[in-house]
């Protein structure tokens, strides 16, 4: 594509510094793929999101070494993409599950990781995020995808999933998506009885209050609580939540955390 020298000379013209003119140059200029993430990261200072995969039994987890650069979600009979390089252009109704989760990207080999736009600390050898993910597929896991800098934080199975070789750096191009995971709520005989009676008994409107199933008074819980020296969300989630697996859901409370690894001491998280 030919470098777009009117809109760079225009930049500096009104007054923009010569490294933010030729950067929007760059990307005026018909960039796609890679290439074109890493400019506008640079452009816009801005970081790419991260993405996190994880199975929710055992916390196994997958961070992506390359974040593709836009994820197609279905909600309904609509289809809508969501560009999650360029954080400006995410648009995802809030408090709104996509039933569908998709999208086309590489995993990267062993050459590419010291690319710049390769996340190299959460490199995998592509062999071995295949097998994972064909396990999660076959054994129908139930997973959670986290995607930094977006709304996309839900609970889904691996649908679809196929990659194929590509290049001599050893990437494997791959297609991967997911449907959102719907829990079945199984019920005693008793308890659909009394449901039906509390139904009932509204709907005559006698006023007769039926007490709830289970219901017991709990201890009121703190809504926040500091991040401890060498403590792991995991870890948080135990203690306070009852289980590491809701690791997601905090880091779902505390959207202002970017690095859920790096995460510093005395940080007050929220924890409902």
């Amino acid at each position: 594509m030919p470098f777009n020298l009117n809109n760079t000379v225009g930049n500096i013209l009104r007054g923009h510094s010569v490294r933010s003119s030729v950067l929007s140059g760059l990307a005026a200029s018909g960039l796609s793929g890679p290439l074109r993430s890493v400019v506008m990261a640079l452009r816009e200072k801005r970081s790419a999101a991260d993405v996190y995969i994880t199975e929710i039994d055992t916390g196994e987890r997958i961070q992506l070494a390359y974040v593709p650069e836009k994820v197609t979600g279905r909600d309904s009979a609509r289809f809508q993409s969501y560009n999650i390089i360029e954080r400006g252009e995410v648009k995802i109704p809030k408090g709104e599950n996509l039933k569908e989760i998709s999208w086309d990207a590489i995993l990267p080999g062993e050459g590419m990781t010291d690319y710049a736009f390769i996340k190299s600390y959460a490199w995998r050898k592509p062999e071995a995020v295949i097998r994972l993910w064909s396990r999660w597929k076959s054994e129908g896991s139930k997973l959670n995808i986290l995607i930094t800098q977006t709304g996309i934080n839900q609970s889904v199975y691996l649908q679809d999933f196929s990659a194929t070789p590509e290049g001599a750096m050893g990437n494997f191009r791959y297609h991967i998506s997911f449907i959102e995971a719907k829990d079945l709520v199984v019920k005693t005989v008793e308890e659909v009885d009394a449901e039906n009676a509390i139904a009932e008994a509204e709907e005559a409107g006698n006023g007769e209050a039926l007490p709830e199933l289970n219901d017991r008074a709990m201890p009121p819980l703190p809504s926040t609580t500091p991040f401890g020296m060498d403590e792991t969300l995991w870890e948080v989630a135990q203690s306070t939540l009852g289980s590491g697996a809701k690791w997601i859901e905090l880091a779902g409370m505390n959207p202002d955390i970017r690095d859920v690894e790096n995460i510093p001491a005395g940080t007050v998280l929220n924890i409902r």
